[in-house]
């Protein structure tokens, strides 16, 4: 499973995630005004050393899946 919660991404990446089947859960993009309201921003999101993982708010691992690369830079992807 993929999570974005920053709202930044394009059709084709959604496109790559069903290709590669993985669950694709992303922001719903705001219009109107400008308000910040997204369920878990990144800062609730630890990460533990000694497993090599990020914890969600709701206490599931992300585990570290692949490196992707996103506007030409290389980011970990955990799921």
């Amino acid at each position: 499973m993929l999570y974005d919660i920053t709202g930044f991404y394009d059709g084709q990446d959604i496109v790559t995630c069903e290709q590669m089947e993985v669950e694709c859960l992303v922001a719903k993009p705001h219009t109107g005004e400008s308000k910040k309201s997204v369920a878990f921003g990144h800062e609730m999101f630890v990460y533990n050393k000694v497993l090599d993982c990020y914890v969600c708010p709701c206490e599931q691992q992300l585990l570290f899946k692949c490196v992707g690369k996103y506007n030409d830079k290389l980011h970990r992807v955990c799921m």
